[in-house]
């Protein structure tokens, strides 16, 4: 997981020569830090001390869009104008920079076990070391804040919160100052309510008023988008993790060769300078079926038959190494002997592991024991008990609502994380799979996320190309020809030129030092001219350097995007595959250069662009979301506040108050009718959605199990005929997805269901419409028992009370909150990636991926097939397998699993929904309370002073509200 250490490299030339020699050496992102799986005492002092140096809390941008790049090799000669310091010709990037050198000029660009620690970073290396220093908890203390010269700005780094937002109207200014203006609103609000002793009485409407208006003052938008990072060992993703986030070091990377991400890791933001760390760990029945897993493949290899074949033998060695390890790993002290799995049955064998796990399982973690298996540990590992981590930190790529996810690799050879992996990927928003960009186009790794991608009908799936920093600058000509061969001469006979040009500039200023002491006034005005061309001509090589680096770098990255492009794009529903090419090095061997040397290297390592990738990916809904609470729930509270204040304004007789009650009691009770009462629309939910799929798919199976399990059947005659018995077992053992070149690409579980997906794909369809329609018909219910509500009031109580308008205007209020509670829910059914409606549910009964439904059916087949060795162990296999597919309660099973998650996802849409009904009718029943209840006219009245307080307050709140809601519909 997460090594919360430093890291060292050399410092960079660019620094050295433009900063004095004063930056910090630059850190190698892929070496990691100490493991926090466990630390000795002795090093647990300069483990802190590493800390404190590199855990600077830094927000990061994101910006996954590869640099682009121009296809020109037509180049100009080093004469060109208009280069600026850093490098790059702002009108032509491929025109070599101007060899004059330019003045700098400072940059203006702004149910399941858990357990929960924390670690706080340092905020400064600059903190006094001397102070003592717990490893669990390390509080910070940052610098005292001090107002920057000019110079000073001029060698300030890079900030990430300065980064230009992506182009959406959340982004925009004045809805941002909108958004910040309701917050100080709702704040200033509840001040005014907190300055009377009636918020100390906890009955009181006061008391609930401003608790509610502290609340709002604190609203922060939910994470609302989550992207996932897959890919094998190796190939970068928690470096660029590390990157995204601006935080050296935090996710452990494999620097010394070991897969660090084993486990589940979601990046989540808090606005705290520590780190909070969840750990899910894994229920017991979880590690039984895991151990079970790893006991049969043990057993499987070391009892095998002499005349196992080979394929068998390599396969199963494999695993047995995998489940030897794990059990060191886990019950490390204790398995020193495999023989008692070996000599007592298979039950016997699982029942002891799992004895020993429920005792050895950590109960208690530390933030230093998350990682995966550090060098010298003695005791048990605990990564294998962890099923998920969520690290929470203040990080500016994460404020907005984004959580990143690091995951283990599709292939993991732990099938149990492999699963894991799957699922996960189901409920993101985007989906990355990560590689080297060198083998782009061949990795494996990425062709596994495309074809879940294509099985599972998901377009959310784009590549990251890792080390595109990672170029040889002689060898690049010779891979690509033409133009861009020529663009790479090119320059490089520019940066020679310019290298000969200053080894004749440091000729002629060696023949003049030699005569240093005898040198005439000419001699000594020419020495100072020659010492000021060797400088410019520095400056000089460095920028065609850069110009040299930034066209075979954007070369590259344009030649593996179009590739990737072309070989993949077609298999993604939609055809639109996202493509980024990322430098983790070079983001930070210049994170902390000057921003005006460093900005160019930064942008060229494509983390800036992943940046505001992703914070574009949250922009759409994170406006929806800031709307709603500008325009709906402060406005409920401001006009709750106003009701307050109007309750104890004037008289009004006995018999007045009396009709005044019975009015807004016959309310009352026909809202909590038609809103919650049994009869009620949404109190029919989940039964009329199950009555729909009912109808629409569960009833369709009848007289065609028959058909869908013929077709199976044939299918599976069809592999034993055509499939070698190796290329058989190599399907069994890959839980029939697999490619091999000469049977081709084929998923035996998608084929399994072919004719009954054909059959029900329309059914499917109708189903959907069917919904969506009800949903539609819930929205309409609470809109019109709202709007009988308000004009109840018009009519019935306009006569009794001089509360009306105000009571009306706030029932319009918390008609849009409950409006969008409602609505809220129905979009979470209806199949956000997020959520788990159309898409999941659709992908688990209608595709073959490992963990659907008929993948899920079929799972303890193929263990029996990779069960079988020896002699007639093909034709076993082929008997277990097409048994099964003989089998019509295949079917059967599949559609009762199908109806029985689908009436899971229906109950649970009816418990949101209830849930936010009764909240909704709770503030109701307080806001008529305001009106009819003594109580709170007496609290009005008991402080007169204090109410014209809040009645000037509530007047200030609504000419803000009348500037915010000018600007929320501009």
């Amino acid at each position: 997981m997460q090594d919360l250490t430093p890291l060292s490299s050399g410092v960079s030339a660019l620094s050295l020569a433009d900063s004095g020699g004063s930056q910090p050496p630059a850190q190698n992102p892929d070496v990691p830090l100490p493991s926090i799986e466990d630390v000795s005492n002795a090093d647990e002092e300069s483990s802190t001390a590493e800390i404190d140096q590199a855990l600077r809390p830094r927000t990061p941008p994101i910006s996954l869009s590869p640099p682009s790049s121009s296809d020109s090799s037509q180049a100009t000669p080093p004469s060109t104008p208009g280069i600026t310091d850093n490098g790059v010709n702002p009108i032509d990037p491929d025109k070599p920079p101007n060899p004059t050198p330019s003045s700098s000029s400072p940059s203006s660009s702004p149910g399941t076990p858990s357990v929960t620690v924390q670690l706080t970073p340092r905020a400064s290396s600059t903190q006094d070391s001397s102070k003592p220093t717990d490893s669990k908890h390390l509080t910070p203390s940052p610098p005292p804040r001090r107002s920057r010269s000019p110079s000073q700005s001029r060698h300030a780094c890079h900030d990430v919160g300065d980064e230009e937002p992506p182009p959406n109207r959340f982004h925009d200014p004045a809805f941002q100052t909108a958004f910040k203006d309701a917050r100080d609103l709702a704040r200033d609000l509840g001040e005014v309510l907190g300055s009377s002793a009636l918020h100390l009485e906890p009955d009181s409407t006061i008391c609930r008023l401003r608790q509610r208006a502290s609340e709002l003052a604190q609203f922060k938008c939910p994470p609302t988008r989550t992207v996932g990072f897959v890919g094998d060992s190796g190939v970068g993703k928690s470096s660029l993790i590390n990157s995204l986030l601006d935080f050296r070091g935090l996710a452990r990377t494999s620097g010394g060769g070991s897969a660090c991400t084993c486990v589940v890791t979601e990046y989540r933001y808090h606005d705290d300078d520590s780190f909070a760390v969840e750990v899910e760990l894994f229920s017991t029945d979880e590690l039984e079926a895991q151990l079970t897993e790893l006991v049969t493949a043990y057993r499987y290899y070391h009892l095998r038959p002499a005349d196992m074949d080979r394929e068998s033998l390599e396969s199963g060695e494999v695993k047995a190494t995998l489940a030897r390890d794990t059990f060191h790993a886990m019950f490390r002290g204790r398995f020193d002997s495999d023989r008692f799995i070996l000599d007592r049955s298979a039950n016997e064998a699982v029942a002891t592991l799992l004895l020993w796990a429920q005792e050895m399982r950590p109960a208690d973690l530390d933030g230093r024991q998350l990682t995966s298996e550090p060098h010298g540990r003695r005791g048990p590992a605990t990564w294998p008990y962890i099923k998920n981590i969520s690290v929470f930190l203040r990080a500016h790529i994460l404020s907005n609502g984004l959580v990143l996810a690091d995951l283990p690799g599709l292939r993991d050879r732990n099938s149990a994380r492999q699963n894991i992996t799957e699922r996960y990927l189901l409920k993101c928003d985007e989906i990355l799979a990560v590689c080297c960009i060198g083998r782009a186009t061949t990795d494996v790794g990425v062709k596994a996320v495309i074809d879940l991608a294509k099985q599972a009908e998901l377009s959310n799936v784009g590549i990251i190309c890792t080390k595109a920093d990672d170029i040889r600058k002689d060898e690049s000509r010779w891979d690509w020809g033409g133009a861009r061969a020529t663009g790479i001469q090119t320059r490089m006979d520019w940066l020679d030129a310019a290298k000969e040009e200053l080894s004749a500039i440091e000729a002629d200023l060696d023949d003049l030092d030699s005569f240093e002491d005898d040198l005439d006034q000419a001699e000594v005005e020419e020495k100072s001219r020659l010492d000021r061309k060797a400088r410019s001509q520095r400056q000089q090589i460095k920028r065609l350097d850069f110009d040299l680096e930034h066209y075979q770098i954007t070369t590259r990255n344009e030649i593996v995007t179009n590739s990737l492009k072309r070989d993949y794009g077609s298999k993604l529903p939609g055809g639109d595959l996202a493509v980024f090419c990322i430098g983790n090095h070079m983001y930070w061997d210049h994170r902390d250069l000057p921003k005006n040397n460093a900005l160019p290297f930064l942008e060229l390592s494509g983390i800036l662009a992943a940046r505001r990738h992703f914070v574009a990916m949250v922009s759409d809904s994170q406006r929806r979301v800031a709307t709603n609470y500008m325009d709906h729930d402060v406005r409920s509270l401001v006009s709750s506040v106003d009701l307050w204040v109007q309750s104890g304004a004037g008289t009004a007789s006995a018999e007045q108050k009396r009709a005044v009650c019975q009015v807004l009691d016959a309310l009352e009770a026909r809202l909590q009718r038609d809103l919650w009462g049994e009869s009620s629309r949404l109190s029919e939910i989940a039964r009329t959605f199950r009555e729909e799929f009912e109808q629409g798919i569960y009833q369709q199976r009848q007289g065609r199990v028959a058909e869908w399990t013929k077709a199976a059947r044939n299918a599976g005659l069809v592999w034993e005929r055509e499939f070698h018995h190796s290329t058989y077992l190599a399907f069994c053992r890959n839980y029939g997805d697999h490619s091999t070149e000469r049977a081709g690409t084929h998923n035996w579980n998608q084929e399994i269901i072919q004719r009954m997906v054909h059959d029900l794909h329309g059914h499917w369809s109708e189903l959907r419409s069917a919904l969506s329609n009800r949903q539609a018909d819930l929205a309409s219910l609470v809109e019109e028992s709202m709007d009988w509500a308000v004009a109840f009031l018009g009519t019935e109580l306009q006569p009794y009370s001089s509360s009306t308008p105000a009571l009306q205007e706030t029932l319009r209020a918390l008609q849009a909150v409950i409006g969008t509670a409602i609505e809220d829910s129905t979009e979470a059914f209806e199949g956000n990636l997020s959520t788990y409606m159309y898409i999941t549910l659709k992908t688990d009964a209608l595709s073959g991926i490992r963990t659907s439904i008929i993948g899920d059916l079929m799972k303890g087949s193929y263990d029996r097939c990779n069960d079988e060795s020896g002699r007639g162990s093909h034709n076993r296999r082929k008997a277990i397998i097409n048994g099964t597919l003989a089998q019509e309660t295949l079917f059967e099973d599949l559609m009762r699993a199908f109806r029985k998650k689908f009436a899971a996802r229906a109950t649970e849409l009816q418990r949101n929904i209830h849930n936010a009904v009764a909240i909704n009718l709770r503030a109701i029943r307080q806001t008529l309370d305001m009106v009819r209840d003594e109580n709170v006219a007496l609290e009005s009245e008991r402080d007169p002073v204090f109410r014209l307080r809040v009645q000037e307050q509530v007047g200030a709140a609504r000419d803000a509200l009348r500037q915010i809601q000018a600007v929320i519909v501009s």
